[in-house]
């Protein structure tokens, strides 16, 4: 009876500010300007979206004003691994960006029964995928209505490569995939050698039908 009573908000703990720098840094020079937004939190919201275990940013007025973008895409960062540091058990942790603003991150464990152990941060399965209704919209601006039958938008992610986002579309034979870029080029992406070959628009079909 008294969970109605349970605090929504408080500030951002230092272990938790030093483990997103930890993330960030890991990510890649794409998430520098992330790192800076975490000295701009006033505090954080918990759980307060349907998001299941969600501790959500909250920055002042003036914050957007220099780094909202609504140009970019929301998305979000799923398969990151960090150790609890009192139970010594992994956590599945998820980032969500917005607008360009990092605007929290949701984990598996219940909030408050856990501690990041900065120095403990797996990445090697972390991918960036889209949020919201971004993927539909991006995926629907290039593809024909028949190709998007043979495809599941919600497993679609983002791989970073040489600075260039791509966006994996259909996994191949031995880890190569079909994709595409921002403004609509496709590619198939080849693992071992390592190439990234455009193809012509008319051919895509014969991979995705």
């Amino acid at each position: 009876m008294f969970n109605i009573f349970r605090k929504k908000h408080r500030k951002l703990e230092s272990w938790e500010k030093t483990t997103l720098q930890q993330v960030f840094g890991l990510l890649g020079d794409g998430y520098a300007h992330y790192i800076e937004q975490l000295d701009f939190i006033d505090e954080v919201g918990i759980n307060r979206s349907d998001i299941p275990n969600l501790i959500n940013c909250k920055y002042s007025g003036p914050f957007y004003k220099e780094f909202e973008n609504e140009l970019i895409e929301n998305f979000k960062v799923e398969g990151l691994i960090i150790e609890d540091l009192c139970k010594m058990r992994d956590v599945e942790v998820v980032l969500y960006f917005s607008d360009n603003i990092f605007i929290g991150y949701s984990t598996n464990l219940q909030v408050g029964s856990f501690q990041f152990n900065c120095q403990k941060i797996d990445i090697s399965q972390a991918r960036k995928k889209f949020w919201g209704d971004e993927g539909s919209s991006i995926v629907k601006r290039f593809l024909t209505k028949k190709e998007l039958k043979s495809i599941n938008i919600g497993d679609i992610y983002i791989s970073n490569i040489n600075g260039k986002d791509y966006y994996h579309l259909k996994e191949l034979e031995d880890g190569d995939f079909l994709g595409f870029d921002q403004v609509g080029n496709f590619f198939v992406l080849t693992h071992d050698p390592f190439e990234i070959r455009k193809i012509d628009r008319k051919s895509v079909a014969d991979f995705l039908l």
